[in-house]
């Protein structure tokens, strides 16, 4: 008797005799052969009759257990700011792999915080308590925003002023504050 992962296979072995009939037939590569593979999708009972060359037979049977796969829950794919961290999160078993490892706290954990410099995608390979995997994926978008900023004149005289714009953004905080008729807005006169 064996125990599987779901989507695996297993060779079965039979001896002493020179015909061979497997059943029931179902995941069976042939089930006239000393040594079939054989790929169930739910636990079964494989029956083996050997037939020697005198004529002789005998029943043997295996019974090779299906473990289904890890059932995963994964975080949603999340959009963060540049230089901002996510929580990635996925549900409990015996082991994870992240990957890749670039931007991650930990590789080997459920939660761990992702603080990538560019949009990643992230690969988790959990493994439950019978051996058997299961992958999830989760995609962290980095948004980073396109600021242009322009004078009016990049030189001026003592006492004059010049115009300042920034664009890209929803809020702008200029610095320094000195000499700036308001740090709160795209266009401040400098």
């Amino acid at each position: 008797n064996a125990a599987i992962c779901e989507g695996e296979n297993i060779q079965l072995l039979a001896s002493g005799g020179t015909i061979y009939n497997w059943s029931p037939t179902t995941g069976l590569s042939d089930p006239s052969i000393a040594n079939p593979i054989a790929t169930p999708t739910i636990t079964t009972t494989y029956m083996v009759t050997v037939t020697n060359a005198t004529g002789c037979s005998e029943e043997s049977a295996v019974t090779i257990t299906v473990n289904p796969s890890p059932i995963l829950l994964i975080s949603n794919d999340v959009e963060i700011c540049q230089g901002e961290s996510a929580v990635l999160t996925v549900n409990t078993h015996n082991e994870y792999v992240w990957s890749p490892a670039a931007g991650l706290s930990s590789t080997t954990i459920s939660t761990p915080t992702a603080t990538p410099t560019s949009t990643t995608t992230y690969t988790v390979v959990v493994t439950d308590v019978n051996g058997c995997t299961n992958t999830g994926n989760v995609t962290v978008t980095v948004n980073a925003p396109e600021v242009n900023i322009t004078a009016l004149h990049d030189t001026i005289c003592n006492g004059f002023f010049t115009q300042l714009s920034a664009t890209g953004g929803v809020s702008y905080n200029w610095s320094p504050a000195t000499g700036l008729n308001d740090v709160a807005i795209a266009n401040p006169t400098a």
